[in-house]
This record gives C-alpha cells, structure tokens and sequence, in this order.
C-alpha cells in the first residue's frame, strides 16, 4: 500500500502486508494471520489485525487504531524498532492487548486519557520505551510487566478484565529498567496508584540505568529497587507500600 490515502477492504487478504503511506483499513472479522510491515508514516485499522503479527521499520513513526468491536484480543506479535502509536475506540477498554510484544525495540506511545491503556499479557516491553502522556492510565490484568523505559502516565493496579469489565482480584507488578545504552537513563514524570484496597499496584526498578522519580507516587504496594539507582528528586516519595532495596542496588535523592 502506498499513497497518502485510506485503502479499505473486507475481503479475503492472503499475502504478506506491507503498508508504506496512508491507511490500510482491513474491516474483516476473519483475522489476518500474515506479516504486517509498516513504514514511513504508515496506519492500519480495523478487526482483520487483531491476530497480525506486525513489524515497524527502523525511523517509522506509524499509527494502530484498534477496532470498537467489544472483547477483541490483539494478540499478535511486535517487532522492530521505529515508533508506533496505539489509538483505542472503544470507550469502555473492551479491547485488550494480549501479544507479544517483548522484541520490540522501538516505542510504543499512547495519548488517550479517557481509555485505559489494556495489556493483558506477562510479555511485557522490555526492550522498549513506552512513552504515555500525561494522565493517561496504563494497567494490565493482574500480572508482571516488564518495560524497559517510561516517560509519564499513570501506571494503576488492575480495573478490569477488558473482557466483561468483571472486577479482577490480585496486583499489578510494573517491573522498569534497562542495562542498554540505547534506552539508558530516564525521568519518569508519571506515577505508580492504586486505590489502596486488595487491588495493589507494585514496582520493581530492574536493570542497570538510572530512573529519576520527578512526582509523588500513589500507590500502596511494594517498591524493590533491585537493579541500578532509583533516584528521588527533592521532596518526592514513592508511595506507602513497603520499600526494599537490594544488595549493589542504589536508592538516593531526597524525600519528606
């Protein structure tokens, strides 16, 4: 696909995808199991990519609107290292994120503040940065979830089960870190909550790259600093949970 323009179909595709411009709207509830290459500035939408695997070229800066059809599972594979942009549009998160993602090099953004971001996968992202906007939630569905590197955002305990929206029991574990020089050192301008009930939102500062905390942080689980430095900036705390730090690990910086 090529062209700045949207190319939609709902018939059968069998071939390898590749999408350099433009838009490539696949409305097809039978789900598209081939590669999926996007470049340049490249967008997909639609049901037929909720199984796709999907690789983003080295400096695309592409776009993948999920579909507003209740209790779709994207489950398919990321790989690459460009950037990608994940659109929701279904207003109640009934969609969710089930693949895996973990090859990933690039970052995944994400900038809607009224839909929860809705992993539901123990691969995580962590060779990856993902870079949130500001007051946008991000959970997962009960489990641990590595990533390598996050910019802002609200990192929460479990809500739902972006199934049903039945209520999930049990915590979220963010586990945040590099060893690379590619991602590195970062501030993190977002926060770790949870409502303080059984639902808890636990952290775990892994690799060997600085995170600087540049915020009060929400939440009532557990923080380990079990790799590298977590630093404080003056005056911030990260919430009221147990705090541990590991043999060779670093936790500095001010609080009050």
């Amino acid at each position: 696909k090529t062209g700045t323009g949207t190319f939609k179909m709902q018939g059968a595709l069998y071939p390898a995808l590749t999408v350099s411009a433009g838009t490539f709207a696949y409305d097809r509830d039978v789900a598209y199991t081939k590669q999926v290459t996007l470049e340049g500035t490249a967008a997909i939408s639609g049901n037929g990519f909720v199984s796709s695997p999907v690789t983003v070229a080295d400096y695309a800066n592409v776009t993948w609107t999920l579909t507003n059809t209740y209790y779709k599972a994207y489950s398919g594979r990321l790989s690459g290292a460009g950037t990608i942009t994940i659109v929701p549009t279904n207003t109640v998160s009934r969609v969710r994120i089930t693949g895996n993602w973990s090859a990933f090099t690039g970052t995944v953004k994400y900038n809607n503040t009224s839909i929860v971001m809705p992993f539901d996968n123990s691969y995580g992202l962590p060779n990856a940065t993902l870079d949130v906007a500001a007051n946008c939630y991000v959970s997962n569905v009960a489990k641990t979830f590595a990533i390598g590197k996050i910019t802002n955002g609200i990192f929460e305990h479990p809500v739902a089960d972006f199934q049903s929206q039945a209520a999930v029991n049990g915590s979220n574990t963010w586990k945040v870190g590099n060893s690379t020089k590619e991602l590195g050192d970062f501030t993190f301008n977002g926060k770790m909550y949870d409502a303080g009930g059984n639902n808890k939102c636990n952290f775990e500062k892994v690799g060997t790259c600085k995170m600087t905390v540049a915020t009060t942080w929400e939440n009532s689980g557990t923080v380990k600093v079990t790799e590298g430095e977590l630093h404080l900036n003056s005056g911030k705390t990260v919430g009221k949970g147990a705090l541990t730090v590991a043999e060779g690990a670093t936790l500095s910086g001010l609080s009050g």
